[in-house]
């Protein structure tokens, strides 16, 4: 005889949390921020006009919209006459900011570190010697930039312009491709950026992710499920009378270091419990069942996803 509903134990479902790695190409800072580079040097062409590469990119993905913050850092600029140079930031559906022209007069620099930031507490010098350092966006004269260049069809940073990296780039979706062109206004200087340049943005980790593949292993009523992400985080699943018994791709083994990517989640009738008793008993009647599972995905710094997906447990 079945005992009362009221006697009966009450099923908890089992949360298996993992951690995905954070060794991945996207690079994870402060809570919702990421940094992408471009080593490659930027180098003179020979006289003046566009350096080489023109433009230099950087491809960001991973990132929901919308942007809070963007800063660029400079990596190893060198000068005969830094206030020759011009550069302008495009963001991948267009917005241009030129954020450094004319800056440190006509004295020598070498090997500097410059990042620019609408926080920072002064704006790049127009006299020099221009130091390393932070500084927020400064354009102290007009800049035309060749072709592929935007031209004149850019923001100008203070005092040339109002503009600043949040008026243009607060707000915009910023996966793409984000194009620096540098230029030397003055054949008689050279310049070059030996190490190249970054970004750093502040902007939601996508939370998106896909189950792309389900395997089951008839013999033990196992249910494999292969989840995608895209970024550092963490993934959860759950379902009444359900239990996950391995995580491989992210942390099952200790020695093991991964990128984001595939995951794979092994889920079987649990032993205890009411509901995972009724599962059980119908797997080994009828060979076949359905549960419905919730699986969330935070990517970290990020919002928590969470999608239900119905999967079928077979048991021969």
């Amino acid at each position: 005889m079945r005992g009362s509903r009221g006697n009966a134990p009450r099923a908890r479902n089992l949360v298996l949390t993992l951690a995905v790695s954070a060794a991945a190409l996207l690079a994870a800072v402060p809570a919702k921020a990421a940094v992408f580079s471009n080593p490659a040097p930027i180098v003179p062409r020979g006289d003046e006009g566009p350096m080489i590469p023109y433009p230099s990119t950087i491809q960001v993905s991973g990132l929901t919209p919308p942007v809070s913050d963007v800063n660029i850092t400079l990596n190893q600029l060198s000068s005969t006459y830094p206030s020759e140079l011009g550069l302008v930031l495009v963001a991948p559906a267009g917005q241009a900011l030129m954020f450094m022209r004319a800056v440190g007069s006509g004295d020598d620099v070498s090997g500097l570190t410059l990042t620019f930031d609408d926080e920072a507490a002064t704006p790049a010098p127009v006299l020099g010697p221009l130091a390393g350092g932070t500084y927020k966006p400064a354009a102290y004269a007009e800049g035309a930039f060749t072709a592929p260049g935007p031209g004149l069809l850019h923001g100008n940073a203070a005092p040339e312009g109002i503009d600043t990296l949040a008026s243009r780039f607060d707000g915009i979706d910023p996966n793409g491709s984000w194009r620096l062109f540098v230029e030397d206004f003055d054949s008689s200087d050279m310049g070059t950026i030996a190490g190249g340049w970054s970004l750093d943005i502040a902007a939601p980790f996508s939370n998106s992710f896909s189950v792309d593949r389900v395997k089951r292993k008839k013999k033990k009523g196992i249910v494999i499920l292969f989840v995608t992400v895209p970024n550092p985080g963490q993934i959860g699943v759950r379902g009444n009378g359900i239990k996950p018994i391995e995580a491989s791709g992210a942390t099952a083994r200790a020695s093991r270091s991964v990128t984001p990517g595939t995951v794979k989640l092994k889920i079987k009738a649990k032993k205890k419990g009411r509901k995972g008793r009724r599962l059980r008993r119908r797997l080994n009647r009828k060979g076949k069942a359905r549960r419905k599972l919730e699986i969330s995905y935070t990517p970290t710094g990020g919002t928590t996803n969470t999608e239900k997906h119905r999967v079928k447990l077979i048991k021969k």
